[in-house]
């Protein structure tokens, strides 16, 4: 891979300027990055073009029936996204940006090939400056998958993705966190139906107590 696809972030967590603008505008035309968040390496995608989503499944070697989240930047994105429901709003509202995915129903123009057919989306706010720097300047989501071949954990070692990926993708933003978190919270919310289906850095109970609102105020 050239060092020139190869970016650093500033001390802050943040691209330069001249990073962002050259990532964002791969990204607009159907390429791919590969970008740190608090949870992971994530492979990053135009979530609104079909054939950039193919390519993450191709890159991946993942099957067309395995759905792939996204990543968004605001809780207005997050609306034009997906569906939620006063549960999964007190979610967004409580525990965004953070280590949490959300699974709700799918907006009407969300593509199926993203989803894999079934109607209902992933969607997270990471704490991850570099990524909302993306997300808000494209103001689209961007598919937030882990970096792995399907069937094989999650890289988190920089050389092992720059070697494994670095031909397959336009750009690895380097993170300069030296570890992560686990993999986010996964939780789907259908009416009034709260499934935990990935136990992660934000626990059942302070899911549940959010979402149905039964946490004790304190004075």
């Amino acid at each position: 891979m050239e060092s020139s696809k190869i970016k650093s972030l500033l001390p802050s967590g943040l691209l330069k300027v001249s990073d962002l603008l050259a990532i964002v505008d791969t990204i607009n035309t159907g390429g791919c990055a590969v970008i740190p968040t608090d949870t992971g390496y994530m492979l990053a995608c135009d979530a609104t073009n079909d054939v950039a989503i193919q390519k993450v499944f191709d890159i991946k070697r993942r099957k067309n029936n395995n759905p792939i989240h996204v990543c968004i930047g605001t809780v207005g994105q997050a609306h034009k996204v997906g569906k939620f429901n006063l549960k999964a709003e007190r979610l967004l509202d409580e525990f965004c940006p953070g280590a949490i995915t959300i699974i709700v129903p799918k907006q009407e123009w969300v593509s199926d090939l993203l989803i894999a057919n079934t109607g209902n989306i992933g969607i997270r706010i990471p704490d991850a400056p570099c990524v909302l720097q993306i997300c808000n300047e494209l103001n689209k989501p961007v598919t937030a998958t882990s970096v792995n071949f399907a069937e094989s954990p999650p890289l988190s070692d920089f050389t092992q993705i720059v070697e494994s990926f670095g031909d397959s993708v336009d750009y690895i933003v380097k993170s300069n966190n030296e570890f992560f978190l686990e993999s986010s919270s996964v939780v789907r919310i259908m009416g009034e139906n709260i499934e935990i289906l990935r136990k992660g850095p934000i626990v059942e109970k302070s899911i549940l107590e959010i979402a149905n609102n039964t946490t004790e105020s304190v004075v």
